[in-house]
């Protein structure tokens, strides 16, 4: 089932929400949240259903297992049991065709290529029921009695097929307690509209001409076909990713949580985030770069175009995108030298602080041995 479809849209979420609004038990609501994430899963892909909930059940005693064992040695085998199991699920569900037609292709065999159609978002919620073993075996959480939770956290509908990858900590806390307010579903419907705008208007829109643009033949296919198809498909990718985060953290508000990643834990990363940023789009310019040298050397020009202005107008972009990349470096550059000054000015801070304690215990201490005398 499409987020952006009509039958999400009007039908579905519509449902789901004004039961939830109904039934005041917060366990029955919790089941209520996984029956819908069973129906919208089945929606797309019924007989795999069973494979995620079966998926769910095997962490889950895994898990348990793991927990019970900590401390005697014991727990290793089992945390490497989980990691086969999980990594083995992707390996046939999801690469098995691939891996044998690589197979035929290099070694000219014709092996029978296994037609398994992948199931949707196992990579989400393989890996997502993997970080919550290996959390439970390295003792940052303990491990959850109560299997509806983790069945929910596992197949909750808001980011089942599209992810984010949540770990159990950030999440645990609103599967036993969420409270649902009209600022909550505000926020949420707000989301979710600029999840929806993110989609519609942007990243379909420009697919269409993303789609276009590679269609052409690469005789026909132009410098400035080239980039508007490139520059296109950049900002599809950035309206479809963004909306995949908008529309959960939507359907989470409405849900009375606080989306999948609370803002709060975000806002303590922003350094970090920022370095990403600065690093993800520097990569971005390298590899635009990269093809507009190969576009100049190899571009056969067509007739009735100034070969000339053409170098030029190339040239000239292509010193605008170094200058561009230049500048990101430094950018980069200077937030890690901020970053370094400030961790120096927190310690000499630290270390003043210290010793204006010592100086006065050293006072209190002179001033008790007066009152000795």
């Amino acid at each position: 089932m499409e987020f952006a479809s009509a039958t999400f849209l009007f039908i579905f979420l519509p449902i789901v929400f004004l039961l939830y609004l109904v039934l005041p038990w917060k366990r029955v609501r919790n089941w209520l949240l996984i029956a819908a994430s069973i129906v919208f899963y089945a929606w797309g892909q019924l007989y795999y259903v069973v494979l995620m909930v079966f998926s769910a059940a095997v962490n889950y005693f895994l898990a348990l297992l793991i927990g019970k064992k900590q401390g005697n040695g014991s727990a290793k085998p089992l945390l490497i049991v989980a990691v086969v199991f999980n990594i083995g699920l992707l390996a046939v569900f999801k690469y098995a065709g691939f891996a044998v037609s690589s197979f035929n292709s290099v070694f000219g065999t014709n092996a029978a290529v296994p037609a398994i159609v992948s199931p949707l978002g196992i990579s989400f919620f393989t890996f997502q029921a993997l970080s919550y073993v290996i959390d439970v075996y390295r003792s940052d959480i303990t491990p959850t009695k109560d299997f509806s939770h983790f069945l929910l956290y596992i197949s909750f509908f808001a980011q089942l097929v599209q992810g984010p990858i949540i770990r159990w900590s950030s999440i645990s806390a609103q599967l036993e307690e969420r409270k649902l307010t009209a600022e909550g579903v505000a926020e949420g419907l707000r989301l979710f509209l600029i999840g929806l705008a993110m989609k519609l208007i942007i990243a379909n829109t420009l697919g269409r001409v993303t789609s276009f643009v590679y269609g052409i033949e690469a005789q026909r296919l132009n410098a400035a076909y080239a980039w508007a198809g490139a520059v296109c498909f950049l900002l599809q990718i950035f309206g479809s990713e963004s909306s995949h985060w908008s529309l959960p953290s939507q359907r989470a508000c409405s849900s009375g949580g606080n989306g999948p990643v609370p803002l709060r834990v975000m806002a303590g990363a922003q350094e970090e985030k920022k370095k990403h940023d600065l690093e993800s789009q520097r990569k971005t310019f390298e590899a635009m770069i990269e093809e507009i040298r190969k576009t100049i050397k190899g571009y056969d020009i067509p007739e009735g175009i100034d070969v000339e202005l053409e170098k030029e107008k190339n040239a000239k972009l292509l010193e605008e995108k170094e200058e561009e990349k230049r500048k990101l470096d430094q950018e980069f550059k200077d937030s890690t030298e901020l970053k370094q000054r400030l961790d120096s000015e927190i310690t000499g801070y630290q270390t003043k602080t210290e010793t204006l304690e010592a100086q006065i215990k050293g006072l209190i201490k002179n001033i008790e041995d007066y009152n000795l005398e």
